[in-house]
């Protein structure tokens, strides 16, 4: 049985990246699969990726990676069975995906799409 109820494990997660990471932090929470989606965004992320290039995008990612591998550490102190999905959006349009990590493993990817495309 869980001790702490969804919301409290979501603020938890919210004020952790809000501070860690930036305020522009929404926390959603799906019952159906136990999962804490966590959307971020940061002034000047989504061009800086075409300035910098693949190489330290990719290696941002991993960064982004390991950081949701620990902020699903830290759920899963909480509640044993929850999943962390962190997505990267476009600071420009939010309503663009950049990066979907779930449980410490990139399940998209947007420059992936673009280097696959040419």
């Amino acid at each position: 049985m869980n001790q702490f109820s969804p919301e409290i494990i979501g603020k938890a997660l919210e004020i952790t990246v809000k501070e860690q990471i930036t305020e522009n932090a929404l926390v959603s929470y799906n019952p159906a699969t136990n999962n804490y989606r966590i959307q971020i965004w940061k002034d000047g992320v989504s061009a800086g990726a075409f300035i910098r290039g693949i190489k330290k995008w990719n290696a941002m990612i991993k960064l982004f990676e390991n950081y949701c591998t620990d902020l699903k550490k830290a759920a899963n102190e909480l509640d044993s069975s929850a999943h962390v999905t962190l997505m990267i959006l476009n600071d420009l349009n939010q309503f663009q995906t950049l990066a979907t990590i779930t449980d410490g493993a990139t399940l998209y990817n947007f420059m992936e799409e673009k280097t696959n495309a040419k």
